[in-house]
């Protein structure tokens, strides 16, 4: 089994640049969206999130069905947790981030990284076919 570790915001904003809607609508669907494509890979998603005031208000570990969340500590950074639990379990994770110090800490400890940019692809492929199975199921 593969465990991505996968630096949120900086996922995020790959996948929605836009400032029209507000963080946490597209902090959901990014959650939706890892967790379809969970259900579709022998994955297991921990997706790290920067503290912040407005983090505060959740569980530091949380869940959305099979990802598991983390809101870093306010004053921490999701940078810093990544580079942590690389530390402690070398080669386990497949880091995501276009942070390059972040890749570059993942890779110290052993781990292999994939940039945000490249597992967005992968991400709306597998989302693609997902969608293309559904269109061909029969209907009653």
């Amino acid at each position: 089994m593969i465990n991505l570790l996968i630096d949120g915001y900086n996922l995020l904003y790959v996948m929605d640049s836009s400032r029209t809607r507000n963080l946490e609508e597209k902090r959901d669907e990014l959650l939706e969206q890892l967790h379809r494509y969970a259900s579709q890979k022998t994955v297991h998603i921990t997706v790290v999130f920067d503290g912040s005031q407005e983090a505060a208000l959740y569980p530091k570990r949380d869940r959305y069905g099979a990802i598991e969340i983390v809101f870093t500590d306010q004053g921490h950074t999701a940078d810093d947790w990544i580079a942590s639990e690389c530390e402690k379990n070398p080669g386990k994770y497949l880091v995501v981030s276009n942070d390059n110090e972040v890749v570059r800490s993942a890779e110290r400890s052993r781990s292999m990284s994939l940039s945000s940019d490249q597992f967005r692809d992968r991400l709306e492929h597998t989302l693609a076919m997902e969608q293309k199975s559904d269109d061909f199921e029969e209907k009653d």
